[in-house]
């Protein structure tokens, strides 16, 4: 009997065993002991093989391929890239996922409150500290701010109306907690779930 699953795995990985999901990760597996079951290279390789032919992931034909030696690892990872989308973390699964691992993360204790949680340059002198040695260390040309390539640059008439347009342009977004406008990005980082008017 082994004192915890990681001795286990180790001894099984000295074999030259590899560690297989039963129930893949990208298609909703967990890691729990249940789903995992060690196979050797050629095992593993057809079990890929058989999961890709059945329901048709690129994963598991990556998993396959690259297993079996029809591809190099350089080659599986410009794959990997090519298939891989940010679109799925706007996902319900994928938000669901998110959601819970910042709970397991927070019950945890690995989120502890900040320090200065709270608190005011006026409240605390280390605030005020940091803050005057952040605009010092901007002068000094220490610090780089968004913006700095383009400071001293003189833009054309032309240029400058092009930019003004695309600003203009651009499309927004209303969050319904402060109706307020953005673009989506800032819609997506500081609205929406997001947004300090909604949690009161």
């Amino acid at each position: 009997m082994y004192r915890n699953k990681r001795a286990y795995y180790r001894e099984q990985k000295a074999k030259g065993l590899h560690a297989h999901h039963i129930i893949p990760i990208h298609a909703g597996g967990s890691n729990d002991t249940s789903n995992i079951v060690f196979l050797t290279v050629e095992e593993h390789a057809e079990a890929h093989r058989k999961l890709y032919e059945d329901h048709g992931r690129w994963q598991d034909k990556v998993a396959w391929q690259s297993l079996s030696g029809q591809i190099g690892k350089e080659e599986a990872i410009k794959i990997a890239q090519k298939h891989s989308s940010k679109a799925w973390m706007e996902t319900p699964e994928a938000k669901e996922f998110m959601n819970q691992a910042r709970q397991k993360a927070r019950e945890k204790g690995k989120y502890p409150p900040p320090w200065n949680k709270g608190l005011t340059k006026e409240e605390d002198m280390r605030l005020l500290e940091s803050s005057v040695r952040a605009k010092l260390h901007m002068k000094e040309g220490r610090i780089h701010c968004i913006g700095d390539h383009h400071r001293g640059k003189n833009f054309s008439d032309d240029h400058k109306k092009s930019l003004s347009n695309a600003a203009k342009n651009r499309s927004k977004v209303t969050c319904e907690h402060c109706n307020k406008e953005f673009i989506p990005q800032m819609y997506k980082r500081w609205h929406g779930d997001n947004c300090k008017s909604r949690r009161g």
